[in-house]
């Protein structure tokens, strides 16, 4: 139905469209991580951060 208004004023047109883009340029910072850590290549080692959950148990390996 709305395209029928826009004949009348296509400055709706523009209104729409511009609603329509907001609707997909919506981005929340507050949910993203930090991102990833950088690499040390020269040492040769990576370090990997686990998230603890509330029902993983901690245990040590024997040797």
């Amino acid at each position: 139905m709305s395209s029928f208004f826009e004949v009348f004023n296509p400055g709706l047109r523009h209104t729409r469209e511009h609603q329509d883009l907001e609707k997909v340029l919506v981005v929340d910072q507050k949910q993203g991580g930090s991102g990833p850590r950088p690499l040390d290549l020269d040492s040769g080692t990576v370090e990997i951060v686990m998230p603890v959950t509330a029902d993983a148990t901690v245990t040590t390996p024997e040797p």
